[in-house]
């Protein structure tokens, strides 16, 4: 359940961009710089989380974060002037569950199909976010602000039931010292690759969510057919998610997904540019498994090259707090391009970028695991 507020408070605005750029009269920069603060807030608050976690336990700090979250998501609707600042509460918010999901997969002993799970939670989230915010808009007679709003209502929901069912209690036992991991791992040349593969991916996926709106509105597609693109964006990754854990806990070629991926991700982005109209439905289609694919596959590697839970928290924090930092340029990066060169141009540099990933998704999986390297303190 927590999952599921993992991204609606991202994708929700994004749909609806242009009516948020009209009603709090955005400027072209600081459309660029709402995409880029959810992804900023992530870089930022990531080395602390560990800390928190040790103090408040692992169930405690993503019920508290869930509360966060929905304080941030009522600011960002109702107090004028709050929007970017609640935007980054909101992404801080996240990263604190972000991070830690893995560290309890490994200390709870769950395998890979968690991820999977995990994975489909924040593609369903992001589509719930994406889908319905302009129809929520609508049914609550235009109030924009109401239709960004009501997003706390899961969010208050998830952490009611991480409280009354003694996640955290459950959870609560002592862990590795995480902290001095995150500072000996950067040493360690197969966490950078994990992390960079985490970024690289992270990168696109906040790009991509970012600007698909705006790219199908300038190639004549209406604002709530955009919108319900996005929501498809997300939703066609539902199956893959599923899948890919179980054949890459089953195949004796599972290292060959992290550049495949990379590789189907560049083909779905050539294909989107060239689509005619009658094909942007399959090509956002593609994109959308392939990109749900990347990040199923950034959790796994997390989990694969690691064999303690400190280790996975550890490895986390690092991938994600660093991944993150990369990616907080993706929106603002690809933004700056359309701005410079159009659109075409902007995509290309996506494009590109899946390339990188494949090269990058090779790379992650040699070397030895994690716990080979680094030994987490007694």
């Amino acid at each position: 359940m927590a999952t599921l507020n993992l991204r609606p408070a991202i994708t929700s605005i994004s749909a609806v961009l242009e009516d948020v750029s009209s009603q709090y009269s955005l400027t072209a920069t600081e459309r660029i710089v709402l995409g880029s603060i959810p992804v900023l807030a992530f870089a930022v608050v990531a080395p602390f989380i560990p800390r928190v976690s040790r103090k408040l336990g692992g169930g405690s700090a993503v019920g508290i974060a869930l509360l966060t979250l929905a304080a941030g998501l009522i600011v960002r609707a109702f107090v004028p002037g709050a929007l970017l600042a609640a935007t980054f509460l909101c992404g801080a918010s996240i990263m604190v569950m972000s991070v830690l999901v893995p560290q309890l997969i490994k200390e709870y002993g769950s395998s890979g199909w968690w991820a999977g799970a995990i994975t489909l939670g924040f593609g369903l989230g992001a589509a719930l976010g994406a889908g319905y915010v302009r129809p929520l808009v609508t049914s609550l007679g235009g109030a924009l602000n109401l239709g960004l709003a009501v997003w706390c209502v899961p969010a208050l929901l998830a952490a009611s039931l991480v409280f009354l069912s003694k996640y955290s209690q459950r959870g609560n036992h002592e862990s590795p010292p995480i902290a001095t991991d995150v500072v000996r791992m950067r040493l360690s040349t197969t966490a950078a690759a994990v992390a960079a593969y985490f970024g690289v991916q992270a990168f696109l996926y906040f790009s991509l969510t970012a600007w698909m709106p705006a790219y199908l509105v300038s190639r004549g597609m209406s604002p709530s057919g955009a919108a319900d693109m996005l929501a498809w964006f997300n939703i066609a990754g539902f199956l893959p998610t599923l899948m890919l854990p179980v054949l890459a806990s089953k195949s004796r070629h599972w290292k060959a997904f992290p550049a495949g991926i990379g590789i189907a991700l560049a083909a779905g982005i050539a294909w989107l540019l060239v689509a005619p109209e009658s094909q942007l439905f399959y090509s956002i289609g593609w994109i959308g498994a392939a990109q749900s694919s990347a990040f199923c596959m950034a959790v796994l590697l997390i989990l694969k090259r690691t064999t303690e839970p400190g280790l996975a928290g550890s490895l986390s924090a690092l991938a994600q707090g660093s991944g993150f930092a990369l990616a907080a340029l993706g929106p603002a990066a690809i933004g700056l391009i359309h701005q410079l060169s159009g659109w075409t141009h902007a995509f290309l540099a996506m494009l590109a970028i899946s390339v990188v990933l494949a090269l990058v998704g090779a790379w992650s999986v040699t070397g030895p695991n994690i716990a080979r390297l680094v030994k987490a303190p007694r």
